[in-house]
């Protein structure tokens, strides 16, 4: 399942979060971080790649820490981030909801961000 930062959760003994995974990919990690509760690691190896995996297009992927999902092709990221946004509404607010497509035209060299002001007089 992918989770918000650029992260893929998987399950073994407590939840891992893992930087540079795709869900459904069979990977070799390392552990970064252990926290009481969970678990941060990076993929070191990729044994059975997703059909979604790209070559990043910039040259300062995975240094400059934007652009977290440049791994992901374009298709794949936006069905990601929609999963993150729901599961995010449903387990945060408890809100059922649904999107509409993503408006994009642009695969690369773009740059959008979204805020979103709710009050409890406006549900």
């Amino acid at each position: 399942m992918p989770a918000y930062g650029g992260y893929t959760i998987a399950r073994d003994d407590k939840v891992i979060l893992i930087k540079g995974a795709i869900p459904g990919e069979v990977v070799e990690v390392t552990i970064e971080e252990k926290k009481r509760d969970y678990s941060v690691a990076s993929v070191i190896n990729v044994i059975e790649a997703s059909e979604h995996r790209i070559s990043p297009g910039c040259s300062v992927f995975g240094i400059c820490g934007g652009c977290r999902l440049q791994f992901v092709s374009c298709e794949k990221q936006r069905m990601m981030k929609d999963e993150i946004i729901l599961d995010s509404l449903k387990r945060i607010s408890g809100v059922e909801a649904s999107l509409d497509d993503a408006l994009y035209d642009l695969t690369w060299n773009y740059r959008h961000r979204a805020q979103f002001k709710v009050s409890r007089s406006e549900i």
